[in-house]
């Protein structure tokens, strides 16, 4: 006041005021959303409307990685397909080996990543495809004693060989049994068949040929026989898996190429075309790493692991180069 004396009801005045800005923040804040409840995000000066969306689709879509297991199943299927491709009749032997290798270590993978009623279903419908397989074999040779193309000897060693298959088809399915009848008889196999090779070794070389003759024409009449198989009216291709009967397919195509004999200059070439084509498989390994990660289907810590197990196997197949 001009003549110095204190403003009337000035501490009333501030707390009034201090009051009304008060209430007015706390009346926005509680109002505002009521009256716009679908309004944006709040923008301050410092963020940009783009950078407020990205950051809100970030929220709303985290990336799906892939697994260690999915990636490395991804990165061994690209290997199989590579070496399929680099496939030709002079290398077919040493081409179906290795696959037949990666796919060994596919299905292991697969079973890996399965649950427990999933394994059992594929367990059920390879042993199912296996059996169709064995019963093309069986036939082969039941048609090749007939016309008197093998011999007696022949004949039962080949059978035997099928009956192995059959049992070791049948355990993928069936629960381990304790049995001594069956022991007992195992056993009676083992020494009949010891000394029947024993005996083989001072026989004709037309043993061995009819025997080459046996498995070849077993081979071809199981990928036949699986072949009808799919072909079939009343089979539901749905339910058939298509990487297992790729599998049978490819270790028959391998027996009937190991069938067909070698010599030292054969071996020497067959053990270049094998290196050669796991040059080719590592190195679509390595595009199938770069392509993921690229994607944003594997972190790069991910990448890192599938690029260390690449290098580890180069690293081998040169030690194994060197040593030969």
């Amino acid at each position: 006041m001009p003549s110095g004396a204190v403003f009337p009801e000035r501490d009333l005045v501030l707390f009034i005021a201090s009051g009304v800005v008060v209430f007015s923040l706390l009346a926005a804040v509680i109002t505002l959303p009521l009256v716009a409840p679908n309004a944006g995000p709040i923008v301050t000066r410092g963020s940009s409307i783009d950078e407020v969306q990205e950051d809100q689709e970030e929220e709303e879509e985290l990336p799906q990685y892939l697994t260690d297991n999915e990636a490395y199943l991804i990165i061994v299927q690209t290997a199989i397909s590579s070496l399929n491709e680099k496939r030709t009749p002079k290398n077919q032997r040493a081409a179906y080996e290795l696959m037949l290798d990666y796919q060994n270590l596919e299905r292991q993978i697969s079973m890996e990543i399965r649950d427990d009623d999933q394994v059992e279903k594929a367990l059920g419908q390879e042993a199912r495809l296996r059996q169709v397989a064995i019963a093309g074999e069986r036939a082969a040779i039941e048609r090749l004693y007939k016309n008197k193309q093998i011999s007696a000897t022949t004949y039962q060693d080949a059978l035997y060989r099928v009956e192995q298959e059959t049992n070791n088809t049948n355990r993928l399915t069936e629960r381990p049994k304790l049995s001594i009848v069956l022991d007992l008889r195992k056993a009676k196999r083992f020494f009949h068949r010891f000394f029947r090779l024993k005996r083989s070794a001072q026989e004709d070389v037309v043993l061995v040929k009819e025997a080459r003759l046996a498995d070849r024409e077993a081979a071809k009449a199981a990928i036949k026989a699986l072949s009808r198989y799919v072909s079939s009216e009343k089979v539901d291709n749905s339910k058939i898996n298509r990487n297992t009967i790729y599998h049978l397919v490819i270790m028959y195509r391998n027996r009937i190429e190991r069938l067909k004999g070698k010599s030292n200059f054969e071996f020497t070439e067959y053990q270049k075309q094998r290196s050669r084509l796991q040059i080719v498989a590592l190195g679509a390994q390595r595009a199938s790493v770069q392509s993921m990660l690229e994607t944003g289907r594997i972190t790069r810590k991910n990448a890192a692991k599938l690029r260390t197990y690449i290098n580890y196997s180069e690293n081998a197949l040169t030690l194994d180069v060197e040593g030969d």
